[in-house]
């Protein structure tokens, strides 16, 4: 009986933390972008179902800033117990590579991908009452110009500035970008004929398109998007190799138990398997991620960091 005891004592002495129940308490959920942005608007969304899937509160908070590297320097450095969780993106998970010469974390190294959430996809849009209805005639028009066609976004390094940056390299079209504060500014003077093409988020192209005020022309993901599926991808007007969208995440700080990684990633798929949930994604522009957990996830994120940075270079784009 003694030596029984014994054994019992020693056991529970080398239980590890992680073993205990989780979570024991509220998580936080940090959203690297201001309040009321896609972002935000998705996670808020998440955190909800994780909550009731977890039996605790998620919280979210924002906390913007340098282009989303101080939400996810503040996890990157937090306690890897799973009870702070960054809401990650495309820019500071993948293109803030490329950008900065030096970051305050790794987005590699000091974060662990847990599960992706929803893709984002731009479009290539003109005004209503351009001459232009095609890629093909874009192209042609683009080619026949003395001076580059413009085309404005977002702002520099913005998705929709990577996605023009992209397709100029893959066409060789003799296009021009220029930078606004925001995707509506881009598409107001879009509208009013003062540049000749845009590529916004289909979030926000998605009203003025069924109101008449633009026209699409192509989709930039690499299938067609539910949410415009009579509009083309660009990989099916002639340039296979073309795609290029934005992506949101959930990532841990790294050291995590792996226990907690799978439990979050677990509950992620189960959101994502929600039709109700679902429909708010596609309500706000996005396409539901398909399942992309763990090492899957993270491959994609390294093959996407290659890929934005030899964008990047190549391209000349800095945050100035």
């Amino acid at each position: 009986m003694r030596n029984l005891l014994v054994l019992l004592l020693a056991f529970s002495i080398n239980v590890p933390v992680f073993a205990q129940a989780y979570p024991a308490r509220p998580l936080t959920m940090v959203v690297t972008y201001a309040a009321g942005g896609v972002a935000d608007q998705v996670a808020r969304a998440l955190a909800q179902r994780l909550s009731a899937g977890l039996g605790q509160a998620v919280v979210v908070e924002n906390r913007p800033g340098a282009s989303g590297n101080i939400g996810s320097m503040s996890v990157a450095r937090s306690a890897p117990d799973g009870y702070q969780v960054l809401f990650g993106t495309n820019g500071p998970q993948a293109v803030n590579v490329a950008l900065f010469d030096k970051l305050p974390y790794d987005p590699v190294k000091d974060l662990v991908p847990v599960a992706m959430v929803t893709t984002a996809a731009c479009v290539l849009v003109v005004s209503p009452t351009s001459k232009i209805t095609s890629v093909a005639e874009l192209l042609k028009a683009a080619q026949a110009a003395r001076d580059p066609l413009t085309y404005s976004s977002a702002g520099n390094a913005s998705t929709p500035h990577l996605a023009g940056e992209f397709f100029k390299q893959q066409s060789k079209a003799n296009i021009r970008h220029i930078p606004y504060k925001g995707d509506m500014p881009a598409l107001t003077d879009l509208m009013g004929e003062h540049v000749s093409m845009s590529f916004p988020a289909i979030a926000s192209a998605i009203p003025l398109i069924k109101a008449g005020k633009l026209r699409p022309l192509a989709v930039t993901s690499a299938t067609r998007s539910k949410l415009l599926p009579e509009v083309p991808t660009i990989r099916e007007l002639g340039f296979p190799n073309y795609e290029m969208t934005g992506w949101f995440g959930v990532f841990l700080p790294k050291g995590t138990p792996p226990e907690i990684v799978e439990r979050l990633a677990k509950e992620v798929r189960v959101s994502l398997g929600d039709d109700k949930f679902r429909q708010q994604l596609q309500a706000a522009g996005l396409e539901p991620a398909e399942t992309l957990e763990g090492l899957a996830f993270g491959k994609f994120q390294l093959d996407q960091i290659r890929k934005l940075s030899l964008l990047v270079k190549n391209a000349q784009i800095s945050v100035e």
